[in-house]
């Protein structure tokens, strides 16, 4: 992947003195980058490929890892394209296949909440069916709508993880606390199809390989009694999670069942 990023025409650009970049176009209008969209801005120039941008990023800020990124500058062109004020050459779209590991497990970006909260919405009611393994643990539709979604991952609250084949989602999972400074993290949102449960594997997998290289130490799952597929238990065990505890009626008077994995 090494397309060369462009600024479109008839495009305004100041530089305030607080490090926000203002750019406003009449397609688009008013629009305020923070500091790290504007270094990636002001590195567009026709010339530089998108590695020369992640490169020059990396010099930036030397202490983040390669991944974050990469996935951070190719996140923020896709957001600069959606606003009409870039464009790029060699290609009309970009591989968009940014992976957390070699098993392909990709990190949500601009350009999936919408897919991934449809996929959260149609699954809503599948946590009982025997054909699904769901965990949906919020009970109110509007926290998974594109926008909460974005705004979750914008703050590092909630990143979601998901495999694609024919692209089409075959597995989310969500992950919760992974910008505290604690070395334990919660699983939020589960949901496959049966029939895709090596996805599901291949993603929790992927998963747990980005979180020992950012030195967390252990990963949560908790469940709400009588409110999911028994198989949903069954695999997480079948990939090393073990039973921690049993909060008595902890949720609306239901008991909540709490698993765990020791990262190593």
């Amino acid at each position: 992947m090494n397309f060369i990023p462009y600024k479109t025409k008839k495009v305004f650009i100041r530089i305030e003195n607080n490090d926000l970049t203002t750019l406003y176009s009449d397609r688009s209008g008013l629009r305020f980058l923070n500091s790290v969209s504007g270094y990636i801005f002001e590195n567009i120039n026709g010339i530089n490929t998108f590695e020369d941008i992640v490169e020059h990023m990396k010099s930036i800020y030397p202490t983040v890892d390669d991944m974050t990124l990469t996935n951070d500058t190719l996140n923020c062109l896709y957001s600069l394209k959606t606003m009409k004020f870039i464009n790029w050459k060699d290609g009309s779209e970009m591989n968009t296949n940014t992976s957390v590991s070699s098993l392909a497990v990709e990190v949500a970006g601009e350009r999936d909440y919408s897919m991934i909260s449809k996929y959260i919405l149609r699954n809503y009611k599948n946590n009982l069916n025997n054909n699904y393994l769901v965990n949906i643990p919020i009970g109110n539709k509007s926290y998974y709508t594109d926008i909460s979604l974005r705004t979750r991952q914008f703050n590092l609250n909630e990143i979601h993880f998901f495999t694609k084949k024919n692209n089409q989602i075959t597995s989310l999972v969500s992950i919760i606390g992974f910008d505290s400074s604690l070395q334990t993290v919660n699983i939020g949102v589960v949901i496959c199809e049966k029939i895709n449960m090596e996805y599901l594997k291949i993603n929790l997998l992927g998963i747990e390989e980005l979180l020992k290289n950012n030195e967390k130490k252990k990963i949560k799952l908790n469940l709400i009694a009588n409110n999911f597929n028994e198989g949903l238990i069954e695999l997480f065990c079948a990939i090393g999670y073990e039973f921690e505890a049993n909060l008595e009626k902890e949720v609306n008077g239901s008991d909540l069942l709490i698993y765990k994995k020791i990262i190593q």
